[in-house]
């Protein structure tokens, strides 16, 4: 818990540094109007010789992301560039907020193609341009250009080509070249676990080729042994595909050690529990600390009501973790509605679909209406 005391008193004579540092905190304890009043306190202390465009982010981030005030954090992207117009991060945000906040990807695209012709040369803008267009826009022939583009000009980058293979496996649906790309990121980049670890992945799951796979995950820990999301999906890889879970069973621990808190592990040695070692006590212990630890992440619930319906049979709880998933994440509402056992589950949700409209809670409305949809 942070000395809060301690932090009244800077505050008493605030930088932009200590908003900065106050401001995040806020935001971890989901403080989110103390920490947005923190940051603007911030940014009206540099406005004289041009307010911090780190601090300018994060309130814009803040106030769209938690807030809702989309109005306000365009002002603040549109001050942040004006004050500083090379930021690069910046004016990356702000494709991001005209995306996702205003909805309008022509405009997005438009600006990351800007921001990619002012910076030809930076790999992580044509990365991102690229995964733009391939995930945004669907524009595959696009997308390949750019990567093909990225990696001319950095051929060595151990993330443009990981990301470009797993493009071609993934859209192209070409293996054999998604495996050359794989190989040669590992032949140019051998202490980078990135594509090592996505390659075990293709073996494992394409190409059934365990004892590969086996072999580039532990030459990925080799190399990166804190990397807690390679050891993780190692662990997932000793439990289902090769069964040896006491081998699996020190790898989610070491992960444990590593980043305690980390919904991925969380919740795969929550899996491992339930399934492997039939401790659903310890289980529900860690589905619990992943929600506390990590409050809007959404799968982390979502996981979490899963196991209260299937192993726990506490539908009242799991109601309660499925409609905090769906209302931080709404694409996650269809999964509900077709993974839901119509005996248990939607008979129990339909049965709520009044008082729920009563109440006026959207996210419970949701996973009522999907209900009602099933049956």
């Amino acid at each position: 818990e942070p000395a809060w005391d301690v932090w009244a008193s800077k505050m008493r004579s605030p930088t932009v540094h200590t908003c900065l540092a106050y401001g995040q905190l806020l935001e971890q304890g989901q403080r989110y109007n103390e920490a947005a009043a923190t940051y603007q306190t911030g940014v009206d202390l540099g406005a004289e010789g041009g307010a911090s465009a780190e601090i300018q982010l994060k309130l814009a981030a803040l106030l769209w992301r938690r807030l809702g005030k989309v109005q306000q954090a365009e002002d603040q992207l549109l001050a942040a560039i004006s004050a500083h117009p090379t930021h690069v991060q910046a004016r990356l945000q702000y494709s991001s907020f005209l995306a996702e906040a205003k909805q309008n990807l022509p405009a997005a695209a438009a600006e990351l193609k800007r921001i990619l012709e002012d910076n030809p040369a930076d790999k992580d803008v044509r990365h991102e341009y690229a995964f733009f267009l391939k995930n945004r826009m669907a524009d595959y022939d696009g997308a390949e250009e750019q990567f093909r583009e990225g990696l001319k000009l950095y051929p060595d980058c151990p993330k443009l080509r990981n990301n470009y293979a797993l493009f071609l496996k993934n859209v192209r649906k070409n293996l054999p070249g998604a495996v050359d790309q794989f190989e040669e990121a590992i032949r140019r980049s051998p202490t980078s676990a990135l594509p090592r670890v996505n390659y075990a992945l293709l073996l494992e799951t394409h190409m059934k080729d365990f004892k590969k796979s086996e072999e580039q995950y532990r030459a990925a820990l080799l190399h990166e042994p804190g990397n807690v999301e390679a050891r993780t999906n190692f662990a997932i890889f000793l439990q289902e595909s090769i069964h040896k879970y006491a081998d699996a069973d020190h790898q989610f621990q070491y992960a444990m050690t590593t980043q305690p808190d980390a919904p991925f592990v969380l919740t795969s040695y929550a899996s491992f529990k339930t399934l492997i070692k039939s401790d659903l006590k310890g289980a529900e212990a860690l589905y619990q600390q992943a929600v506390l630890a990590n409050p809007t992440h959404a799968l982390s619930h979502h996981k979490f009501a899963l196991f209260l319906r299937d192993h726990r049979k506490d539908y009242r709880k799991m109601q309660e973790y499925a409609a905090k998933a769906v209302q931080l994440d709404p694409s996650l509402a269809p999964r509900w509605k077709s993974e839901a056992d119509r005996q248990s589950m939607w008979h129990r949700a339909a049965t709520s679909w009044t008082s729920c409209l009563e109440s006026g809670d959207v996210a419970q409305v949701l996973i009522c209406a999907a209900a009602k949809m099933v049956m």
